[in-house]
């Protein structure tokens, strides 16, 4: 007879990871109804709560209280990520984070900004209940075989292995994407130089120099900055949307298209930085907890679009439909904020799609305030940001079964409709850009995924296609070429790009060439044009080094 051990016989700590497991099958289905990515996960992380078990039982025979502080190290750590990943999981699905790129600045970030905290208190409350429900529950008392927990072992094993590869693209974890992380094959390091930023080698600080640069050329300007839309995106979008409600086809003869423009900065709070201030963010947005002081302060301090159109007595109108403007935009001298109040929200919940899955935004979609727009369209001298929120999770497109870009189409031919009926479009400029490019590990991993669309449209312009390697450093002279008399600029010879929070990227894009390069512990190249361009990488990538050396100096 195989020998019987009463492994679990009263065993506080199974008690836990079942009423755990119950609960977490329940918030995933509160969260989506995708039952692939459902099930996936949740045997996933059932596999790892055994483990936990299974090593507190080898521990707890000589090392009892070892064992169980051991246990709830574990157990704690890993409730949190799974909670965590569960919450975001849509987000985590597409961006794939990993465990190694997290620090100090981040995880605060995560906790203080993303994770509402009415979530926090939950989540809190509902631990203690499984406590106390596991307190209160009778002793179990489950005899097995003692060579049950090798099966169980190696049943982990095996699903930790399967999974994801079975349900790849339709399964996310921060443990698969930190393992991913550690083993990348074919990588090749870049050699640093002790290269010093020299603005006349390469300018990363084009600041405005003179405010006054004379009249300028029409009375309503509407900047529309669309959430994370590339390049390839857009065309292959464009393509679902019908010809008969195609805002892009309908003022196609009205419009300037710049096909080689990227952004600097794949994170949207470092790309609006960009966008009004032309000066490159060498930082990660969100990985530094005093980041304003740090680094924006003295961004947002220097020149800049909005007190550019200031000066030249324009209102100056920052529009989101969010409740309170972002931070770093508060800082910017608009002369109005067009965002949502608490009463705007709750009333607008009844008619619109709003969301509060991130702490610091408690936004609705962006037709909210098309009203708001419009009135704004019957002003003279009228400068109008309007950052969009739509797609900035998921959840909006998993709620209203539309692309990004579909939602714009439609928010675009209803406000130009209406300037069209009520004789607005004279003296109009419109621009669309995005903030950034596709945050995906793959799409970070190619040029292509920093690649967005520029347009410039009004009635007195024809339709134009413009190749120039032009990035958001660019944007302000772009702009001031199409509102000022001979204004003329130079193009870059070289675009710099910083990656997204976590991503510990750089990029670059030259005429001939472009690189990524990961400069995590040793900076390794992961993409580039030729694998034969490696003295450009380094002198590129040095030169990024030393410019950030030398902001971070000046600061």
């Amino acid at each position: 007879m195989p020998k019987v051990e009463k492994l679990f016989a009263g065993l506080f700590e199974l008690k836990l990871v079942l009423i755990t497991l119950c609960c977490l099958l329940i918030f995933k289905f509160l969260i989506t109804l995708n039952l692939a990515l459902i099930f996936s996960t949740f045997f996933f992380e059932s596999a790892i709560y055994v483990l936990i078990l299974l090593l507190y039982l080898v521990l707890a025979k000589k090392l009892n209280v070892t064992a169980k502080i051991i246990f709830y190290v574990l157990f704690a750590f890993h409730t949190f990520a799974t909670l965590l990943s569960t919450y975001f999981m849509p987000d985590f699905l597409y961006r794939k984070y990993s465990i190694l790129s997290i620090n100090a600045g981040t995880a605060s970030f995560v906790i203080k900004d993303l994770f509402p905290i009415k979530y926090m208190i939950i989540i809190v409350g509902v631990l203690a209940g499984i406590f106390l429900i596991a307190y209160f529950l009778p002793n179990l008392k489950l005899n097995i075989n003692a060579k049950a927990k090798w099966i169980a072992f190696a049943v982990c094993v095996i699903l930790l292995v399967l999974i994801p590869n079975l349900f790849s693209g339709k399964f996310e974890s921060v443990y698969t994407n930190t393992i991913n992380d550690l083993f990348i094959f074919g990588k090749q390091d870049i050699p640093i130089r002790d290269v010093n930023y020299d603005p006349n080698v390469v300018n990363l600080e084009k600041t405005i120099q003179n405010y006054n640069l004379g009249e300028l050329k029409y009375k309503r300007i509407f900047f529309f900055v669309m959430e994370e839309i590339s390049s390839g995106m857009f065309e292959k979008d464009l393509q679902n949307i019908s010809k008969e409600k195609n805002f892009f086809e309908k003022v196609k003869q009205q419009s300037n298209y710049y096909e080689n423009y990227y952004t600097n900065h794949q994170d949207s709070r470092g790309a609006l930085l960009v966008l009004l201030s032309s000066i490159f963010v060498s930082y990660e947005s969100y990985s530094y907890s005093d980041w304003y002081d740090l680094y924006a302060r003295q961004i947002i301090e220097s020149k800049n679009l909005v007190e550019f159109f200031n000066q030249n007595n324009f209102s100056t109108v920052f529009l989101s439909s969010i409740v309170d403007a972002p931070f770093e935009m508060q800082k910017y001298p608009w002369k109005k904020f067009d965002t949502l109040s608490e009463n705007d929200y709750d009333s607008a919940s009844n008619d619109y799609l709003c969301m509060h899955v991130l702490q610091y935004e408690k936004a609705c979609e962006d037709r909210v305030l098309l009203k708001n727009l419009e009135k704004l369209a019957h002003s003279e001298n009228i400068f109008v940001l309007d950052e969009f929120i739509y797609g900035h999770t998921h959840k909006y497109i998993e709620e209203k079964k539309q692309t990004r870009l579909e939602y714009y189409n439609d928010f675009f031919y209803d406000f130009y409709t209406y300037l069209e009926e009520n004789n607005l479009l004279d003296d109009t400029l419109i621009v669309i850009t995005s903030d950034h490019g596709l945050k995906d590990p793959s799409s970070s991993l190619t040029i292509e995924g920093y690649k967005i669309p520029l347009i410039f449209i009004a009635n007195d312009l024809n339709y134009f296609l413009n190749n120039n390697l032009l990035s958001h450093m660019e944007f302000k002279d772009i702009l001031f070429s199409y509102i000022l008399k001979n204004h003329k600029f130079e193009n870059p010879d070289c675009v710099y790009i910083t990656g997204t929070t976590q991503s510990n990227l750089f990029a670059y894009v030259c005429d001939k060439d472009y690189a990524v390069v990961n400069y995590l512990g040793t900076p390794y190249l992961v993409s580039s044009s030729s694998t034969n361009i490696l003295n450009n990488i380094s002198y590129n990538f040095s030169f990024f080094l030393g410019y950030k050396k030398y902001f971070e100096g000046n600061n």
